[in-house]
């Protein structure tokens, strides 16, 4: 879930917190938690202008740790 969230808020406008309630389909206790423990550790930001959340750069580190760990679990598969 983490990774899916990440990867949708990478773009230009970013996730507001209705649009990951809807698209995920997650009770909104469930993207709170999610979004301020993604915030906590830093893999997301919240931009007051927009109200919308967006990757941050240590987020965009972590999807790629990601991609490379799958990509060696396909090697080793």
């Amino acid at each position: 879930m983490i990774e899916r969230l990440l990867e949708a808020a990478q773009g230009e406008a970013g996730l507001t917190e209705r649009k990951i309630m809807y698209e995920f389909s997650l009770p909104n206790i469930e993207v709170d938690l999610y979004l301020s423990s993604m915030i906590r550790n830093e893999l997301l930001s919240y931009d007051n202008n927009t109200n919308s959340y967006r990757t941050t750069e240590k987020g965009s580190d972590f999807l790629e740790s990601m991609s490379k760990m799958y990509e060696l679990d396909d090697l080793t598969g």
